[in-house]
């Protein structure tokens, strides 16, 4: 027993004597076999690199298809599921007792995220917000009760999909853009508009729906829990699927590349999330692709490949060794791995390199991971061959701990809710930041918290303190405000960077019109604290009428080198200058003020407003398959979003077609127009961009002139594919024999694969062979638009998923890869991959890798097909194919 328990090691820790922990062990034992039955130890489906870990599985289901995780204080893990959500209770053996529903949601509503608050959890589902009142305790009679809704359901994948609580204790959420495929991509832009609801779990907001309009694409929401106060954050993302802080508040998320248009969206990205930040998608991507475009904000890692991140988190925990401290940690779905990602500072944000924690065996995916009990990780892992719409599939979940974790899994877990105030205190000191955020959380939520305390606690802090940062936080939220103003004040001048980052957001949550007292950080030694000062003065829609303030901005943050810095300061600039203004600073004899103007008016005339619904007489296109878009089931009712308001897509080109223009958007087009011949060739560039996505006829060839002469300038070379997709020749036999298909039957394609001719199979890869060049990129920023992505294919497909998709095409084909048949009013059908849409045309990619455009208005019909566009019968022999795989797998491409 001392042993298997170690009684030695649990008494050492707990400060007891032997003899009683053997007593309570015996007693827990008893509880344990009175209790039921408990999760047997299993061999996981994945492992560690680090000879220091191990990785333990506590759960495997055939078809409940998890998702979401999380973990509370005591040590329990609620997971999310295809349409149901679990809890697993820890058992008095150091282990979990199998897993317990709590709910069902309907079919395909895939619960993305769990966060917890005092006894109640948040659930996040692809269409909702939902509370659920009593849900971390109660194991009967418990509901899902929308907070909020509104979202378009434009595909499974694409809407809400994770959560986190702030430091001021809202509850931010990452949505993806559900309309990725609108616009024809050859001048990038697209917008959505529909209507949120919200509501807040106080009584006296509990039965009134607040209506939030909506414009823009992917983005970072914040919720009020308490009142339904919905904002956005953050803008510009294609498909976000993780949230996470770190310990000093700073807020990142992922966001995954578009995999049918792998130059222009390729690598994904991790990202540093600040107020107002603008991501680029879908005119951009990152400043290492288009260098030119100073408009972007520079990514983490441009070095991520093709990348279908799922669940972040964020560690920084004493328990696994130092190198996975204050790290993001990613659910790696395309790559089989939770990567971790250490943070180090650059400039304004962050760069981050890339290590394995986990390796999923065979076709195992991470697609949840969490922090708890201790520091140990928790991860959920899907079992699938390829991507697919809303799949049921096989499912672990497992912990990652260090091989030297005794069985008993030992840890101070603690009921958070029911804790002392002076419990919750003595949280925040801890070096475990799960712990302190969870008391953060927690004190943030009390009711009775005494102000006095937390005010001479905050007094009473030295410098350098674990605590400070969440005891600011809590005199800022819980204070009066003549107690909290001064101390707030104070701190903008604190010794510690890290107190001067926090009371700069403080100023602007709670004294939104005394921003001007964090002016002079703009020249603070620490650039996130200067960025923070920016990003303050968005909470004043005044502040900029100072014109010693504006001329400081201009100066200073507008004229930075520094993407996060800059983009925050023209933003803000587009907000508050009128066209009158802006025409001063694109008069400037500085370039860097010039360019400033011109960020500052494209984003004024470009950006619709976030929170202004279209004009009525503006046209909108309806989504794709709108009845499933629209009419949605949630857990407590069904709801038809249109009863919210108009919803739509369009182009910020059609409604500049379409519009009666403003004089202020005549100026601001003619300014941009004057710019197009600056004598600086950045001014001129980025004028350009914002000029031709309004594709007007008086600009257009000004711009086409201006991109042709900054390319005859710098004669730019396209760079190669990474791996050569033809290379015409001799080697491949004049005459392909006839397809055969007896010989394909019962074929090991993995063992085939392994003794396959990789060279061959480049060969036929490419155009001279079976041509699957011509839709396939097998680099991961090639410039091929059309099929799926095969790069890095080893990692993201089975081998035998990969010969069935080759062999039949059709048998299972990914939404975003079905064909599209278009019936024209003259008779004529169109079959293909929809490569482009807008409310004037369709282009597809047809079997032979070309494209057509369609006039829209010739349209008599549209189906989406249950089909693949490729052909079958491309590849005429077993070792034709043999040879194509050996390539996709084979490292490097060879």
């Amino acid at each position: 027993m001392e042993k298997a328990f170690g009684i030695a090691r649990l008494s050492r820790a707990y400060g007891l004597r032997e003899s009683s922990v053997k007593a309570m062990t015996l007693v827990l034992l008893v509880a344990s076999w009175l209790a039921g039955p408990v999760l047997p130890t299993r061999a996981a489906e994945a492992t560690s690199p680090d000879a220091a870990l191990r990785v333990e599985q506590i759960d495997s289901a055939d078809t409940e298809s998890f998702l979401g995780v999380r973990v509370d204080s005591a040590g329990q893990v609620f997971v999310g599921a295809r349409e149901a959500l679990f809890v697993y209770e820890p058992d008095e053996r150091g282990g979990y007792r199998p897993r317990r529903q709590l709910l069902a949601f309907p079919n395909h509503a895939w619960v993305q995220d769990i966060e917890i608050r005092g006894d109640d959890l948040f659930v996040l589902t692809v269409s909702a917000v939902y509370h659920v009142s009593g849900g971390r305790t109660k194991r009967e009679g418990l509901a899902a009760r929308r907070l909020l809704w509104g979202v378009p359901r434009g595909h499974t994948h694409q809407c809400f999909h994770s959560m986190a609580w702030g430091p001021e204790g809202d509850l931010y959420v990452g949505m993806g853009d559900p309309l990725w495929y609108y616009g024809d991509f050859k001048r990038p832009d697209h917008w959505g508009h529909w209507t949120f609801a919200s509501r807040g779990i106080d009584e006296a907001a509990a039965e009134d729906w607040q209506t939030t309009p909506y414009v823009g694409v992917g983005a970072i929401l914040r919720l009020n829990p308490a009142t339904g106060q919905l904002q956005v954050v953050a803008e510009g993302l294609r498909n976000n699927c993780g949230l996470a802080f770190d310990r000093d508040w700073n807020l990142f998320t992922n966001d995954n590349d578009h995999e049918s248009m792998p130059a222009e969206y390729v690598p994904g990205r991790l990202l540093h999330v600040t107020p107002k930040a603008w991501f680029g998608w879908p005119r951009g991507w990152s400043p290492e692709k288009t260098p030119d475009r100073l408009d972007l904000l520079a990514t983490m890692n441009p070095r991520l490949g093709r990348f279908v991140p799922v669940g972040q988190a964020y560690y920084d925990d004493p328990l696994l060794p130092a190198g996975y401290r204050n790290s993001l940690l990613v659910a790696r779905w395309c790559t089989r791995q939770v990567t971790f990602y250490p943070l180090e500072r650059a400039g304004a944000s962050f760069r981050a390199t890339e290590g394995e924690l986990l390796a999923g065996e065979g076709v195992a995916r991470p697609v949840g991971v969490t922090v708890g009990r201790g520091g140990r990780v928790f991860v959920t892992l899907c079992h699938m061959d390829h991507n697919e719409d809303s799949p049921v599939y096989k499912s672990d979940l497992v912990m990652i701990t260090t091989a030297a974790d005794p069985p008993a899994h030992p840890f101070a877990g603690y009921d958070a809710a029911t804790a002392t105030v002076e419990r919750l205190f003595a949280e925040l000191t801890e070096l475990a930041w799960s712990r302190r955020k969870e008391a953060h959380v927690e004190l943030l939520r009390r009711p009775d918290l005494p102000a006095r305390e937390v005010l001479d606690r905050w007094d009473a802090a030295a410098v350098g303190a674990i605590a400070r940062p969440h005891l600011l936080w809590l005199v800022a939220i819980r204070a009066a405000p003549e107690a909290a103003r001064p101390r707030i004040m104070a701190a903008l001048s604190d010794s510690e960077a890290r107190i001067r980052l926090q009371a700069t957001r403080a100023v602007a949550e709670r004294f939104p019109g005394e921003v001007a007292a964090v002016l002079p950080l703009f020249d603070d030694p620490d650039s996130l604290v200067r960025q923070a000062a920016v990003a303050a003065c968005f909470a004043d829609d005044h502040v900029l009428d100072d014109s010693a303030v504006l001329e400081r901005i201009i100066v200073g943050p507008a004229a930075s080198d520094d993407t996060h810095i800059r983009q925050a300061a023209v933003r803000l600039l587009a907000e508050q200058l009128d066209a009158d203004r802006l025409a001063g600073l694109l008069d400037s004899d500085a370039p860097k003020i010039r360019l400033a103007g011109v960020l500052a008016a494209g984003l004024r005339l470009t950006f619709p407003s976030v929170h202004e619904a279209p004009a009525e007489g503006l046209p909108l296109s309806g989504w794709r398959n709108a009845d499933a878009a629209y009419r949605l089931a949630f857990a407590d009712g069904t709801a038809d979003l249109s009863d919210l308001g108009r919803l739509g897509t369009f182009t910020v080109a059609e409604h500049w077609k379409a519009a009666s223009r403003s004089a202020e958007q005549e100026r601001l087009f003619t300014l941009l127009l004057e710019r197009l011949a600056d004598a600086d060739e950045r001014v001129r560039l980025q004028a350009a961009h914002f000029l031709s996505l309004l594709a007007d006829p008086r600009s257009e060839p000004l711009v086409m002139d201006v991109w042709a002469k900054a390319d005859a300038a710098r004669s730019v070379a396209v760079a190669a594919p990474a791996r050569p997709a033809v290379v015409p020749g001799s080697e491949l036999n004049a005459e392909r024999p006839a397809f055969d298909p007896a010989g394909f039957i019962g074929v090991d394609w993995q063992a085939e694969a392994a003794r396959g001719d990789s060279r061959r199979g480049r060969l036929l890869f490419g155009e001279a062979g079976v041509g699957c060049s011509k839709c396939h990129a097998v680099a991961a920023d090639q410039s091929v638009a059309g099929g799926p992505s095969l790069a890095e294919a080893g990692k993201r497909f089975a081998v035998g998923y990969l010969a069935e998709s080759v062999l039949e095409p059709s048998k299972v084909v990914a939404p975003l890869f079905r064909a599209t048949t278009v019936i024209t009013d003259d008779g004529r059908s169109f079959t293909g991959l929809l490569a482009g849409e807008t409310a004037e045309s369709l282009e597809l990619v047809v079997a032979d890798g070309s494209r057509v455009a369609i006039p829209a208005a010739s349209v008599e019909e549209r189906v989406v097909q249950d089909i693949s566009p490729m052909p079958s019968g491309l590849v005429r022999t077993p070792a034709e194919l043999r040879d194509i795989l050996a390539y996709l797998l084979a490292p490097g491409g060879e």
